[in-house]
């Protein structure tokens, strides 16, 4: 992992979040992130392979990422997309199931699975942190997966548009149309069709 001066805007802001996990202060955090191992990674960058043993786990500051596997016919099925304060972290033990890529130029937190137990004797309070961030977030995943599922095509574009708008402008239409179980081409009709819908 190459040594990346760390914008101090990304630092403000990422204490400004944590704070809200945690009984203490911004400015009491700053000095505990600024001895996190935090990295550079250039768009396409692949961070995790299908296949191969779970080592690490990030949490991005600023960019985009992928998640997706490929299945045994060499077709790319996407499973979630994961931008600003959202962590990325395989839950198993086993090698992983999914890919991890870069759609953007990203900052993020790196993880060493090995190391973490050590990183939180450190850092305790990152340990209350972590535990509550990753609560909230398997706790919206949960409800997110629920509600695609009980939806078509359409509503789940809807969804997305209410919820996730951003990753309609960052994300290629193909994997966004993978992540919501349509084809590209539905994806334009959808749009289309709800766009011309919100202006009558």
């Amino acid at each position: 992992m190459k040594p990346y001066q760390v914008p101090e805007a990304l630092i403000d802001n990422f204490a400004q979040f944590a704070s809200h996990y945690a009984d203490i202060s911004p400015a009491e955090l700053k000095p505990m992130i600024r001895h996190l191992p935090i990295a550079f990674f250039k768009k396409g960058t692949v961070l995790v392979r299908q296949g191969d043993p779970v080592t690490q786990c990030f949490f991005i500051l600023q960019g985009c990422a992928r998640k997706y596997a490929v299945n045994e016919e060499g077709k790319e099925i996407t499973s979630d997309f994961i931008t600003e304060y959202q962590s990325i972290a395989i839950l198993t033990s086993k090698d992983s199931p999914y890919f991890v890529t870069c759609l953007e130029d990203s900052v993020m937190i790196v993880g060493d699975l090995d190391q973490q137990s050590d990183e939180f004797d450190t850092y305790p309070v990152f340990a209350e942190i972590t535990r509550r961030m990753m609560e909230e977030s398997l706790g919206k995943m949960h409800d997110e997966y629920t509600a695609f599922i009980s939806m078509g095509p359409e509503d789940r574009v809807r969804r997305l548009m209410q919820t996730r708008m951003d990753l309609f402008a960052r994300v290629p239409q193909h994997q966004l149309a993978s992540y919501i179980g349509i084809t590209a081409e539905s994806l334009s009709r959808i749009k289309r069709r709800l766009a011309e819908s919100s202006l009558v």
